[in-house]
């Protein structure tokens, strides 16, 4: 069974469609706040991490390892279970002092002018090949569905697409104080829309294919599925490296942090997430296994990677195609319209409209980047290759991370050295293998990426993660951390909601320190802040005391993190 070309584009048209139109209506004020900010929406809207890999990948893992796929699901679920020691006090840093990214955190806690543009463009470097991953899953998807139009073709409409729609979702304002609340009502039905398709697969695996789960049971009895399953399934090494990797996910991916911190002031919602998050994903990875199964029985040809799309083709059914389609379009979709606008330039100049434009412009930078290395791959990369080079560049962020929350010692200095050595581990021993089709290896023959037969690939995570940790503590400990340091680290120690105090403050009035301002923002821009600042605190325009001025001024900083990002 196949799709023409003008039913795949009008499914894939219509989803985007219902779903900017639901963000325009709740822009617009047209649908009910009751609905549009409740607890439920800004919870199942963190399903979005829940990507192609949680669509695709896992399936793929599933076919070779059994019941390993759900390390994936346990994982990201982990990070949630252990929110007190992570993401609690992350939490409490990014609302307090008005954090709008993971990089504007490490600005703070690890106080220079080159900590934000490091941290952006090491994570750029991370998610690219997460982004092209996405790319990969639809392209693929959409030509199993018809073979009309080349993958190369389908690859640049679904980039032209994405584009035109992350910049009229996310790329509209650019501070974190204006949220975007159309986004995250958006993705909360994208991730609804995504869990009903699966488990609708799922079921109909159950029922349309093998009659009933008691028929279900028999035929994996009398296929030993099972027992194949358990005697491959990933060694005690690998299992754990692929645990840490997808728990460092959902803490450090830039777009995990925008919908649960940057786009939310509720405390309330972190606490929900704590068990709606794993919920969510359990109920997905119980999806994994039958769609996998009825693909076997069906004796479908497509990589194991997309036997939900191939089973939904090989059942006959049109319905169940076109909902296995929906739930893979909208897993890669969803990540790339939150994730493309949040990258920013770091720069201080010429403001509100410049870094408007700054902002479309990176995204469609970004977006060709990530096409470039669409191209550069190999037609038999799978997709967890993709996604675990990814990961392992986000699980960097970690030791810095750790040691900035829970270590007043850690300072720039160890940060630095952590993360060259980190990120040097991964560029030589994943990277440029991915680019290149090079394969390094720790013996002849035995390869890094992640293949069947050889599962050491888990040494690059590891090596790259022990040298990082070794970098950042020795380092750390080598040069004292300067006052600045020192000032936020109390902070990031302490439930204290005060700003660290950064230099002498030379203006005299709120009028000298909103001139100085209008050199920066312009004379608008600036008097809009003062105004804002002004009104945050309570203070009067003739307010001239040391100490609230020192407030002014930090609150002003504060807030103007929001557009400009920490420096």
């Amino acid at each position: 069974m196949t799709f023409t070309l003008t039913q795949v584009f009008t499914i894939g048209f219509v989803y985007l469609l219902v779903l900017f139109g639901s963000a325009f209506a709740t822009e617009k004020g047209w649908l009910p706040r009751s609905l549009t900010h409740h607890p439920f929406i800004r919870v199942i809207s963190l399903g979005v991490f829940a990507g192609a890999i949680a669509f695709y990948g896992t399936m793929g893992i599933a076919a070779q390892f059994g019941a390993s796929y759900l390390l994936y699901f346990f994982g990201a679920s982990a990070a949630f279970l252990v929110a007190p020691l992570l993401m609690t006090p992350l939490g409490r840093i990014a609302l307090t002092h008005k954090l709008g990214s993971l990089a504007d955190v490490f600005a703070f806690r690890y106080p220079a002018p080159w900590v934000g543009g490091l941290i952006t463009v090491s994570m750029l470097l991370g998610v690219l090949p997460l982004i092209a991953l996405q790319i990969q899953a639809v392209t693929v998807t959409v030509h199993l569905m018809n073979q009309e139009i080349s993958k190369d073709s389908l690859a640049v409409i679904f980039c032209i697409t994405m584009t035109v729609f992350a910049i009229l979702f996310g790329a509209r304002h650019v501070s974190t104080r204006d949220k975007h609340e159309g986004l995250i009502f958006a993705i909360g039905l994208e991730s609804i829309f995504k869990l009903v398709a699966f488990l609708i697969v799922a079921l109909y695996a159950v029922y349309g294919v093998f009659g009933g789960f008691d028929e279900l049971s028999n035929w994996l009895t009398s296929q030993q599925i099972l027992t194949t399953n358990t005697n491959s399934e990933l060694s005690e090494g690998p299992s754990r490296s692929l645990l840490l990797m997808f728990f460092a996910a959902v803490i450090a991916m830039p777009h995990m942090f925008h919908i649960l911190f940057t786009e939310n002031d509720d405390a309330r919602v972190l606490r929900a997430a704590r068990w709606g998050f794993p919920l969510y994903m359990l109920t997905l990875s119980l999806c994994v296994p039958p769609i996998l199964w009825a693909a076997i029985n069906l004796g479908v040809t497509s990589p194991a990677e997309f036997h939900a799309i191939g089973f939904g083709l090989a059942s006959g059914s049109r319905i169940i195609s076109i909902l296995a389609f929906i739930g893979g379009f909208a897993a890669a979709s969803g990540v790339l319209i939150v994730l493309l606008p949040l990258f920013r330039s770091t720069q201080g100049t010429d403001l509100v409209n410049f870094l408007l434009y700054t902002r479309r412009i990176l995204i469609v930078s970004i977006i060709l980047l990530a096409y470039w290395l669409y191209r550069l791959f190999s037609p038999e990369q799978n997709l967890i290759d993709l996604g675990i080079v990814s990961f392992i560049a986000v699980t960097q962020f970690l030791p810095g991370l750790i040691g900035g929350l829970y270590w007043q010692r850690a300072n720039r200095i160890g940060l630095l050295a952590g993360l060259v050595a980190g990120f040097l581990v991964w560029f030589s021993m994943l990277f440029i293998p991915l680019l290149t089709n090079i394969v390094f290896s720790t013996e002849l023959g035995t390869p890094l990426l992640f293949e069947p037969s050889e599962n050491v690939w888990h040494v690059a995570a590891i090596t790259s993660l022990v040298f990082n940790s070794i970098a950042f503590v020795t380092f750390s400990m080598l040069f004292r951390p300067t006052a600045d340091e020192l000032s936020a680290a109390n902070i990031c120690l302490s439930d204290s909601p005060v700003q660290p105090y950064l230099g002498e403050l030379e203006a005299s009035s709120v009028s000298e320190i909103e001139t100085n301002l209008k050199e920066v923002l312009g004379g608008a821009a600036a008097s809009r802040e003062v105004q804002m600042t002004l009104s945050e605190l309570q203070y009067s325009e003739v307010e001239h005391r040391p100490f609230a001025l020192i407030r002014i001024r930090n609150q002003l900083e504060s807030n103007l993190s929001t557009i400009v990002g920490r420096t």
